[in-house]
């Protein structure tokens, strides 16, 4: 398992690079463009462009036919495969999300663990369905969903602005709703990873 996630970090290791450099980007271009109500926007987009760059990317270089051929001729179970994925996924997002807050606090920008929790089992569980179509198809049919996030997101973050609408994220920052975020994301993983390990 160390050995694969290892291997995925060195053959990657330019992407992830940038993917941790935009966690710290995004938030300062919110703090200089002040963005104010926009300011929520950066729990969800900053984690998710640094989960397209990296682990797009390692999912991009393990659907080559020539890597495939070679873990196959590893004595490796599939389900060693399928975990590293996920724990990739995992890793990236919450590296991405300590950042965010730390550069939320130092910058006094707008910060909410609910909203990070929220933001976090979004895409875990937009993830959750981008590993098994990878894992079930190919890389290109997991990629298209992608595609379809940013243009959702961009939608949304449209009508938000055009509405003016006031994101307040104080009626989430209770342990309830917290709770209620880490049982999602943990039920999604668990979920897709068996739907995975299928054939």
């Amino acid at each position: 398992m160390f050995t694969l996630l290892k291997k995925d970090l060195s053959f990657n290791y330019f992407h992830f690079i940038i993917a941790i450099a935009l966690t710290i980007i995004i938030p300062v271009g919110f703090y200089i463009e002040d963005a104010g109500n926009f300011a929520y926007w950066m729990y969800f987009f900053a984690p998710f462009m640094a989960c397209v760059i990296y682990i797009n990317r390692v999912c991009y270089t393990d659907d080559a036919p020539i890597t495939r051929m070679f873990l196959k001729s590893l004595p490796i179970k599939r389900i060693a495969l399928v975990l590293s994925k996920y724990i990739n996924a995992v890793f990236i997002l919450i590296l991405a999300m300590l950042i965010i807050s730390v550069c939320s606090l130092l910058l006094g920008l707008t910060f909410s663990l609910g909203g990070i929790l929220l933001s976090f089992s979004f895409l875990m569980f937009y993830y959750s369905i981008y590993m098994f179509l990878y894992f079930r198809f190919n890389y290109n049919a997991a990629q298209k969903t992608s595609i379809i996030i940013v243009f959702i997101s961009m939608g949304i973050a449209a009508i938000v602005g055009r509405l003016d609408i006031a994101i307040e994220f104080g009626i989430i920052d209770n342990a309830i709703f917290i709770i209620a975020c880490i049982i999602f994301s943990l039920t999604a993983i668990v979920v897709s990873v068996r739907a995975s390990l299928k054939r």
